[in-house]
């Protein structure tokens, strides 16, 4: 084995390959060929595909919706969640929200949106007054008013306004994963480049 140079970095060069090579196995993106015997053989899993057609934010999208669905949505969210297209997603999901509340509250078509949660929730107005359908007498009555607060906030944060106008559903980054010394405006504008990038 050849000493190292002043200034050679193939260690840190090899060692990288190494990590890289790592992560590709980590996240399922090579694997062995099974028609192969040596130990070296690998191939492109059918993650490995869809990972090198549609990017690493597809990948990213994929794990963080690493998740069973009910029914209704596996096939209707999770594929337009894949594609990055979330204020669709949100809407959908919300949808199916909207459609169990309402089928479970035995409550009219004709109410929809934060009224209908408010209405499937709702605590009594008196001793003799009955609740809604939904309103849980085992819990806390603060408790159970949040729970109707809660249902509320996410149809009129996540389906109320894309039920209307065009809305730019994006990540998540907290302060500390943005780049230093950059506005937040811009920070938002190099994510969201006409449409969301993971």
């Amino acid at each position: 084995m050849r000493s190292a140079l002043p200034g050679d970095r193939s260690a840190e060069t090899v060692q990288l390959l190494s990590e890289a090579w790592g992560w590709l196995q980590a996240k399922c993106l090579m694997a062995w060929t099974v028609d192969q015997t040596a130990a070296e053989a690998f191939t492109t899993t059918r993650r490995g595909r869809e990972f090198l057609r549609h990017g690493a934010h597809w990948l990213r999208a994929v794990e963080r919706l690493d998740v069973d669905l009910v029914y209704e949505l596996e096939f209707t969210a999770r594929p337009q969640f894949l594609r990055g297209d979330y204020e669709t997603t949100a809407f959908t999901a919300m949808k199916e929200v909207e459609v169990q509340v309402r089928r479970r509250a035995g409550l009219s078509d004709s109410l929809v949106g934060t009224k209908l949660m408010q209405e499937a929730f709702r605590p009594p107005k008196n001793p003799s007054d009955q609740a809604g359908p939904l309103w849980r007498d085992d819990l806390d009555p603060g408790e159970s008013v949040a729970q109707m607060e809660l249902f509320k906030g996410a149809i009129g944060v996540f389906k109320n306004p894309s039920s209307h106008r065009r809305v730019l559903l994006r990540p998540h980054r907290s302060r500390r994963d943005r780049p230093p010394g950059r506005p937040t405006s811009q920070a938002a504008a190099q994510d969201c480049r006409g449409s969301c990038r993971w």
